[in-house]
């Protein structure tokens, strides 16, 4: 059992008021009950070292006005056709999205509780093959109370918003070795948000769903040029609508009208000040076909083989989610066995976070990566493990934890350059990260590049590259067999 290395106070889920739109429609004004608002809740969550997976239901979330000892629910709500969200709180590390979206009355409101079940946790363990194993973990409670200080006013068609604070170093507890015991007592707050006119309640990178219905054309009167209705969490989470502008960038296919239903899109947006989902970035990956098996699984790869070459040819990924979900046939953290073929397609899911244009392909792998497979699966038996037969691989945007090491490279801007990065995850077995930033990578308590420092600890967003050979990047020398993070945020803890 690993120790409880740099646990963090982690972000986990933000709540926001905003107005619902149609697909391709305006939220002007926002339609609700008479007397509401639209509460849109997301979740976000940063890395726990060697915790690989960290998967929970969320039932419900009620809040309480003063004095007043009955709840009014925000989800499940009366239509609702699924109790149960599931949520991977370690693939939403530092990057928010959405869990839910629910009309909830204006009004005052002092307290809020949210019912949580059914823990699971993977941890890395080198003393297994594939290196994963379960750690046996409980909730003392599943009923979580909250305390607003000051209270949470509703104003009638208005927004307001929240984030919630799940603290995983004070949640997870230790023994005397410092070691997980598998016991959590959710310790959650919450804290009220303010807009900004610029991206409103802020950006979300990595929105991963499915396009369930396409509009290609602008509506009358609605300053968006279509969009598509993007099922969330597997279909465990809300259906909503994601806007398009004229400055919205699509990869994967040349235009709105090219995509197809049920296609499988990672999406970089924000929620504006009066309700609508912004898209700003859309990658669409691939179509999948359950008739035939073909998934995408979202995992991290935690073993691989490669010929002698560098290339792979085969890696294991334990499977952190599955788009759309086909659990019941395929539980989830399974370590799938993936095939790769001269016919692969390799392809990174954050264009604009590759400002080094760096090439992903059969050699670029290394244990550690985020990446998602799209392919046939074929389920395994006793020794057997389940198979997949990986059509399209992307590198996802992915977050990791780490100490600042040493400055490598700093412009006069302070934030172009490159630092080392001392990973506190057992999986990269002590190999340094060399992270790369540019001019665009957005720094959270801390001002640029010479503000780092060992400690606190930092969070890097970007994505994580294995160079195989020496080369230079944006001006630095990279030896052979490094890992190289290129970075859209670093974030300081405080």
């Amino acid at each position: 059992m690993p120790k409880l290395k740099g646990l963090l106070g982690m972000a986990v889920l933000a709540a926001l008021v905003v107005g619902l739109t149609r697909c391709g429609g305006y939220s002007a004004p926002i339609r609700t009950p008479p007397g509401s608002g639209v509460l849109l809740t997301e979740i976000e969550d940063a890395p726990v070292c060697d915790i690989l997976s960290f998967r929970i239901l969320v039932s419900s979330m009620s809040l309480f006005h003063p004095n007043q000892s009955f709840p009014v629910t925000v989800f499940p709500g009366a239509l609702s056709s699924a109790a149960d969200i599931k949520v991977n709180l370690d693939s939403a590390r530092d990057t928010p999205t959405v869990m839910n979206v629910s009309s909830v009355p204006a009004g005052e409101y002092d307290r809020a509780r949210i019912a949580l079940l059914l823990p699971q946790v993977d941890i890395y363990d080198p003393t297994k093959s594939p290196p994963t194993s379960t750690l046996v973990a409980s909730l003392t409670s599943g009923s979580v109370p909250i305390t607003f200080n000051p209270p949470l006013t509703i104003t009638k068609n208005q927004i307001s918003a929240l984030l919630m604070d799940f603290d995983m170093r004070r949640s997870f507890q230790v023994n005397a070795q410092g070691q997980l015991t598998g016991t959590i007592i959710p310790k959650v707050s919450l804290v009220p948000l303010a807009a900004t006119s610029a991206q409103g309640f802020g950006g979300m990178d990595d929105i991963v769903g499915f396009a369930r219905s396409i509009n290609p054309n602008s509506s009358p009167g609605s300053p968006f040029d279509g969009g598509i209705s993007l099922q969330l969490l597997a279909g465990t989470g809300p259906l909503i609508s994601a806007n398009f502008t004229q400055s919205t960038l699509l990869y994967g296919v040349t235009a709105l009208n090219q995509m197809g239903t049920d296609s499988f899109v990672e999406m970089d947006g924000y929620m504006d000040t009066r309700g609508n989902l912004i898209a700003t970035s859309v990658e669409v990956e691939d179509r999948e076909d359950l008739s035939k098996n073909k998934v995408a699984f979202l995992g991290i790869v935690t073993s691989l083989t490669k010929d002698s070459s560098g290339n792979v040819v085969q890696f294991t990924l334990l499977n952190r989610e599955e788009e759309p979900d086909t659990s019941l046939s395929l539980p989830l953290d399974q370590n799938l066995q993936v095939m790769v073929s001269p016919t692969t397609v390799y392809q990174y899911s954050s264009r604009a976070a590759n400002f080094a244009s760096l090439p992903f392909g059969p050699t670029s792998f290394n244990a550690g990566q985020e990446v998602v497979v799209h392919g046939a699966f074929k389920s395994g038996s006793g020794t057997t493990p389940t198979t997949v037969q990986a059509d399209k691989i992307y590198l996802k945007l992915q977050t990791h934890e780490g100490n600042f090491s040493s400055l490598v490279a700093v412009a006069s801007d302070d934030k172009t350059g490159a630092f080392w990065l001392q990973p506190c995850g057992s999986i990269f077995q002590n190999s340094p990260i060399l992270v790369i930033t540019n001019s665009e990578t957005n720094y959270l308590n801390v001002l640029g590049l010479n503000g780092l420092t060992p400690l606190p600890s930092i969070l890097v967003k970007g994505l994580l590259f294995f160079e195989p050979a020496a080369t230079t990047i944006n001006g630095v020398a990279v030896r052979a067999g490094t890992l190289v993070l290129l970075a859209k945020q670093v974030h300081q803890l405080s």
